[in-house]
């Protein structure tokens, strides 16, 4: 709770109330207390978006996510990485970041506790750089699943070269 706080703040304080001041404190004191969270990741993507004057002030205040995400996503990691997912836990939408080295064929599969598929993502061709998929707690039905703990199982196939392979398997938690 105390991680999930430490970025909410400093996200207020950084997009809703303009003071970078506060952001920063609290941003330093969640990378400082939390060094391999996942929101340590999503700190350094908005700020290295906002410091290279890739991001706009949208209407109310508000980051440009699109563009930021856009103008990331333009450097090119030297390896395959499942980035995770954020929020988690979640409600209603998380989004699974990852990176990727080369074009590549991605297929996520979400699964339940119990080994069941709930939905799956396939991309036949994405390009290198940061990429994301947004899942909203649906199925392949479209239907709202219930709360719990989910597995989300990312395979990542180059499609440059050797047909390398990358695959890792990751929790996520639904609450509602």
């Amino acid at each position: 709770i105390s991680r999930d706080a430490l970025f909410n703040l400093g996200y207020l304080y950084r997009f809703e109330l303009n003071d970078t001041v506060m952001s920063n404190k609290y941003w330093s004191q969640l990378k400082a207390n939390y060094p391999n969270a996942e929101m340590t990741w999503h700190i350094n993507t908005l700020k290295v978006g906002i410091q290279s004057g890739n991001s706009e002030i949208a209407q109310n205040t508000k980051i440009n996510k699109e563009k930021v995400n856009k103008d990331i996503s333009k450097e090119v990691p030297k390896e395959f990485n499942l980035l995770g997912n954020y929020p988690n836990p979640f409600n209603p939408s998380t989004t699974i970041s990852y990176e990727l080295p080369r074009t590549s064929s991605i297929e996520i599969e979400i699964f339940d506790i119990l080994g069941n598929k709930v939905k799956s993502f396939t991309i036949p061709s994405q390009s290198a750089g940061i990429q994301s998929v947004v899942w909203n707690g649906t199925n392949t039905n479209n239907e709202q699943v219930s709360s719990g703990i989910y597995l989300y199982h990312f395979k990542a196939v180059s499609m440059e070269g050797s047909n390398e392979t990358f695959e890792k398997t990751a929790k996520l938690i639904l609450l509602k």
